[in-house]
């Protein structure tokens, strides 16, 4: 009897509605990124998929690589059709796109938080070398290699076919993986979504679009324009605007070699897009970087305010701390003051004598009551003994009183 009989079929949806979602975009950005390149072995300069793949998995974890090796192996068999042959092949291909993404993955969590991957200059490096550099090596490896072995590719051509796998990876990461990344959760928050700053992002994103249109769809040599507005999109809309408009660069540009304008044309297609990568990696480390660094600062500038108003409160705090002490202690003078007038005026008004003297009988304070009954002036005793003072009997008596009071701590009546 199956230990399962009588139990329910457990299914993650959660997990299962990812992999399919992840299998239908894998596949579908890999056609049309087939339909766009045309090198031999139908290795294409720009691989979307692989930036999508990445960003899938850092931010769905490991379990999804299923999608990405599904999309994959579809994408070679449905290209090449369906034999022993394209399987192989396609299983091949199909692990090698599926353990780049998760080395990548793997790499970056070891060296740092993976939801400030994009946020800081030294985390921006680690994933342009390790995503877009790194990571990509294996699945050139791999896929190229299968490609050659199964007769799809002539081995004379390795080295230019693994060359522009490896960076049809690392432009695909550069370009769709900080996109979806960034734009995982919308800025919602109203001061970015005003009028005003849709008006300007949109005057921004018209003027990047027509001069995009008019380098490399009408052949004029204006690309380098398009650096400026990057600066203006990161330093005013930071992540978001930015990603999205090397996207757009990126594919304009794409659009536009692919028909034969603009300033990368070349005799190939493959050249031209080749030489096209080298200005897509560019503007997407470049605007990357500046917006890492923006972020950078205004965390920084955030930071110190945080700290300028804490020093602040503290400083508030201490103020009225001390006038609080300033408040009791003119209380606690005042309360003194009156206490010593109090006793000024009790001893004026006390008929007897108060003195103080040590074991010795030297006098040493005199209070200021009655002076009558004293034998001399107060300033002829101070320091003078009984016996110098009053007669010897007298000063007898009184020196004994106080040895007996001194060695019993009682006082004689």
């Amino acid at each position: 009897m199956p230990m399962w009989k009588g139990q329910p079929l457990l299914i993650d949806w959660n997990t299962f509605l990812k992999v399919g979602l992840l299998t239908v975009v894998y596949f579908s950005v890999g056609r049309i990124a087939l339909f766009l390149g045309s090198t031999p072995a139908y290795i294409t300069p720009v691989w979307p998929s692989a930036g999508v793949a990445l960003a899938a998995v850092l931010l769905w974890g490991y379990e999804i690589w299923v999608a990405i090796f599904l999309g994959a192996f579809l994408l070679h068999i449905t290209f090449h059709g369906i034999s022993t042959t394209s399987v192989i092949t396609g299983f091949s291909i199909g692990l090698g796109n599926t353990i780049a993404p998760i080395l990548a993955t793997f790499l970056l969590k070891q060296l740092g938080d993976l939801r400030t991957l994009l946020d800081y200059s030294q985390t921006v490096i680690r994933f342009v070398v390790l995503g877009a550099m790194l990571s990509p090596l294996v699945s050139a490896a791999i896929g190229v290699t299968s490609l050659c072995i199964s007769g799809r590719a002539p081995w004379d051509l390795y080295g230019n076919l693994w060359w522009t796998w490896w960076t049809s990876n690392g432009v695909g990461i550069l370009v769709f993986t900080p996109l979806l990344l960034i734009w995982r959760k919308f800025p919602l928050r109203r001061n970015r979504l005003s009028m005003q700053r849709i008006a300007e992002f949109s005057l921004l994103l018209l003027l990047f679009v027509g001069i995009s249109i008019v380098a490399f769809w009408r052949g004029y040599a204006l690309e380098y324009i398009l650096l400026p507005l990057l600066v203006w999109s990161a330093f005013r809309f930071q992540q978001h605007g930015t990603t999205l408009l090397i996207v757009v660069i990126a594919a304009i540009s794409i659009l536009g070699t692919v028909r034969g304008s603009g300033s990368f044309v070349r005799p190939t297609l493959t050249e031209s897009l080749l030489l096209l990568q080298s200005f897509i990696g560019v503007v997407s480390i470049t605007g990357l970087m500046l917006s890492a660094l923006i972020l950078e600062r205004e965390q920084a500038e955030g930071k110190l305010k945080q700290a300028n108003e804490a020093l602040e409160m503290r400083v508030a705090e201490r103020t009225l701390a001390l006038q609080e002490s300033e408040q009791a202690l003119q209380t606690i003078a005042t309360e003194a003051a009156n206490q010593a007038a109090e006793f000024r005026a009790l001893f004026t008004a006390m008929a007897e004598v108060i003195v103080v003297l040590d074991a010795a009988g030297h006098y040493l304070k005199i209070a200021p009551t009655n002076p009558n009954p004293l034998y001399k002036p107060t300033e002829q005793m101070i320091g003078k003994t009984l016996h110098e003072v009053l007669p010897a009997e007298t000063a007898d008596l009184l020196l004994a009183a106080i040895q007996q009071a001194l060695n019993t701590q009682q006082m004689g009546y």
